[in-house]
């Protein structure tokens, strides 16, 4: 961040300012570069490839719809595997709610 010219990256002041600065920087990278630039990207190319498809049929635009075509699977996927993993980490912090009411039922 501090390459940006911004001073949040500076962390002059006590352990918990630091702390709570740094805090601040990650959720802001995380909103920005995780969760509105993929989906920004996806509105981008799904604009792009509809104004190709209503444009004249020609070698070109059949190559630049495959290539959008292909843009957009990728981002689909790494969303798929990002939803995917989100859920696997609250399961391993969160847990199953009902383990103890099926280990109970399981011993008797």
């Amino acid at each position: 961040m501090a390459e940006r010219g911004d001073n949040r990256g500076d962390c002059t002041g006590s352990l918990g300012t630091c702390c709570s600065t740094g805090q601040h920087n990650l959720h802001d990278w995380d909103r920005e570069v995780l969760k509105k630039k993929p989906v920004q990207k996806m509105k981008k190319l799904k604009r792009e490839l509809e104004r190709l498809r209503r444009g004249p049929l020609t070698d070109e635009t059949l190559a630049a719809q495959k290539e959008i075509f292909l843009q957009l699977q990728l981002l689909l996927e790494q969303e798929e595997i990002f939803w995917v993993q989100r859920a696997r980490a609250n399961w391993l912090k969160h847990g199953d709610r009902n383990t103890s009411f099926f280990h109970h039922y399981a011993l008797i």
